[in-house]
């Protein structure tokens, strides 16, 4: 055998390892992520909870820490004489198609209305008053709604002296919303514990279950205080806990999140219906009294 021969099946001994160690590689990945998939249906079902989210954080963004460039997002309405309400809260808000709100605003004020969704995945209230407060001059909103905020997980008693720096954020928002002369609704977001019948796929979601007790108690204590400050500011707040009470069908993917735009329809309406009569001004454009 010449030299020559010999090298050139050396190359080829060597390329079929490195072939077969390629494949090895692949098929190991694809049993693994084969496995993290179903372990992921077998534990979370077909929820979607923080995928979207996951990397928000990485694009930084001055005042807010992360977002989408609200500079360019929230760029001033046309000047078509249209009222403006502006949504703020965090990822759930964020999924809030403003053509639901608006259909549903327009048959509750007889008059077409613009949202503007300001809401952004993983925000805390006090991001929120940050996006009102730099951007809310320029939407000039009619009505500002604080829906969709989620809590944290801990022991009630651990974590119950965050509800005083939530109410703060609220007051804030309202303090805001009146330097805009906005109307002010604030949300108490659904969360699926309270929603009865559960339907067999939101029973089937298990992942937060361990945590069911302590959010209660913490609902239970943050309605009660939101209701409480709703009174000392003079301004509106609806309890979107039992709004889906007595809908049979599947509302929710996970323990906050909407599975389809129902939800979202569904809750729309109740938003509609608690603004007060004069949340968008008078027909016309006149001011509000």
């Amino acid at each position: 055998m010449t030299p020559r021969v010999e090298t050139f099946r050396g190359a080829a001994r060597t390329l079929r390892t490195a072939l077969v160690n390629i494949v090895v590689f692949a098929t190991l990945l694809v049993a693994v992520e084969a496995v993290a998939r179903l372990a992921i249906y077998a534990t979370r079902g077909s929820a979607t909870a923080g995928l979207e989210e996951r990397t928000l954080n990485l694009e930084y963004e001055p005042f807010v820490m992360f977002g989408p460039g609200w500079d360019g997002q929230l760029a001033g309405p046309p000047a078509d004489g249209l009222p403006t309400v502006m949504l703020v809260g965090g990822s759930t808000a964020q999924g809030f198609a403003p053509e639901i709100l608006e259909t549903a605003l327009a048959q509750r004020f007889a008059r077409r209305v613009r949202v503007i969704n300001a809401a952004y995945g993983g925000y805390n209230v006090r991001q929120e008053v940050v996006v009102a407060a730099l951007w809310g001059g320029r939407l000039k909103p009619t009505a500002v709604t604080r829906a969709l905020a989620r809590r944290q997980l801990g022991a009630p008693a651990e974590y119950a002296d965050a509800i005083p720096v939530y109410l703060e954020g609220q007051h804030s928002l309202t303090v805001i919303a009146r330097g805009l002369d906005a109307s002010r609704l604030m949300v108490l977001q659904p969360f699926v514990a309270f929603k009865q019948p559960l339907a067999a796929e939101e029973r089937a979601f298990t992942a937060y279950a361990y945590r069911e007790s302590v959010m209660r108690a913490l609902y239970d204590q943050t309605a009660a205080a939101m209701a409480s400050l709703a009174r000392r500011d003079d301004t509106t707040f609806l309890d979107a806990r039992p709004i889906f009470n007595g809908i049979e069908e599947p509302i929710f993917t996970d323990d906050v999140h909407f599975r389809t735009a129902r939800g979202y329809e569904l809750l729309a309406r109740a938003i509609a219906s608690a603004l007060p009569d004069d949340a968008l001004g008078r027909v016309g454009g006149a001011e509000r009294p």
